[in-house]
């Protein structure tokens, strides 16, 4: 028997149609087939990602974290297997460098904490749904040093906006005073991004130590807001008191004083007097501009860029708005600037040199996506030349 066309098509189409969808994977299962990788070179791509990893085993997929606008690598990226076991592989590719840099490779723990966090929320009586919770601050533990606050602050900042990171002793940060070693409290801008890194960062190996990461219960929560709560309302309270002294200091040197006798009489009647000597000379004003202008120092930063790899046509004013957020938090930044050359120096105009000091000993030594940051503090004169040239 013939069958027609129009008959023959219906078939196939109905056939189609009735077919089951491919199983879509869970979230879970996706958790353990992806690793997620750090301290990459600003120069790598996502093929160089790929062929890097298909040794461990044939990647579905791999991510770059970069910035918006910029689209400047922020030297993490995301790579998720077929198989669970070609992930279990590539976590032993941490060390070796790709591009000339050592990565470091960690596995997804999101699973576990997804069932710790529903955990400690349903314990405390917190909302279970990221979303809906108001938390946003992760607790660190089991830091191996005491950490500056900054370089903590770094690996949150891949996931968002950090408002503060608090480092101090564990004991002092959990409450508890048998907890020995060193945590640390980091509070994002939004609970999401807090989630997020609380799942990607647990387990991070930190200067030899395997970091445990999570949310912050509730009690800690509040015990965190009274710290900073009596922390302000010690603040006001010293600088009510530093305003009284200073009003009654004004206050005194308004009452009026007897004049003194006019200086030809007093240098008659007065044999104990003592003139200055002769060779003691006032500094001259240029002479006091050249003293300050000698002592105060502006921050070096070498090796974050290469001008010869941009291509966005205003990089140089991105990247100053980026290092002056960035350093704002060591004191009031005057300027900052990019200079002009091949070196793709950045110098960064403090108001006053402790924070350029404090700076230049928080930033020594970081990574910024995937070069290493080299730190030097310059005179004034030094930098104003720079400017000149």
């Amino acid at each position: 028997m013939d069958v027609s066309p129009q008959r023959s098509s219906r078939r196939r189409r109905h056939s189609q149609d009735s077919r089951s969808p491919s199983p879509e994977h869970d979230g879970s299962e996706r958790d353990m087939r992806t690793v997620f990788a750090m301290q990459l070179s600003a120069q790598l791509r996502r093929s160089d990602l790929v062929d890097f990893f298909s040794v461990a085993g044939r990647v579905r997929d791999a991510q770059i974290v970069s910035e918006k606008g910029t689209r400047r690598s922020r030297g993490v990226a995301y790579i998720e297997f077929y198989a669970a076991a070609s992930a279990a592989k590539a976590v032993e590719l941490s060390g070796q460098r790709l591009l000339g840099v050592p990565i470091i490779v960690q596995p997804s723990e999101a699973e576990k904490n997804r069932r710790s966090t529903t955990k400690q929320y349903t314990a405390d009586g917190a909302p279970i749904d990221p979303l809906g919770s108001v938390n946003c601050l992760v607790l660190v533990r089991n830091l191996a040093v005491d950490i500056e606050p900054g370089d903590l602050a770094r690996f949150f900042e891949l996931f968002g906006t950090v408002e503060y990171c608090r480092v101090a002793p564990a004991a002092d940060i959990t409450g508890s005073r048998d907890a020995a070693g060193w945590a640390a409290f980091a509070k994002l801008e939004a609970p999401m991004p807090a989630c997020q890194a609380a799942e990607r960062l647990d387990g991070l190996e930190l200067l030899g130590a395997r970091l445990r990461v999570r949310m912050a219960r509730r009690s800690e929560q509040e015990r965190e807001q009274r710290r900073i709560a009596d922390e302000r309302a010690e603040r006001r309270a010293t600088e009510a008191t530093a305003e009284a002294a200073a009003a009654a200091e004004q206050q005194a040197s308004a009452v009026s004083v007897p004049p003194s006798p006019p200086a030809k009489a007093a240098t008659a009647a007065s044999p104990m007097e003592v003139s200055p000597a002769p060779d003691a000379v006032a500094p001259s004003p240029a002479a006091v501009t050249a003293a300050v202008a000698e002592m105060h120092q502006v921050l070096l930063l070498r090796g974050m860029v290469d001008p010869s790899e941009e291509t966005e046509p205003n990089w140089r004013e991105e990247l100053e708005d980026d290092v002056g957020g960035e350093c704002a938090k060591y004191g009031r930044v005057a300027r900052v600037f990019v200079d002009r050359g091949p070196s793709g120096d950045i110098f960064v105009d403090f108001a006053d040199t402790a924070a350029a000091q404090q700076a230049q000993q928080s930033m020594a030594g970081r990574w910024f996506g995937g070069r290493k940051i080299v730190t030097e503090l310059v005179s004034s004169e030094q930098y104003q030349a720079r400017l000149d040239a």
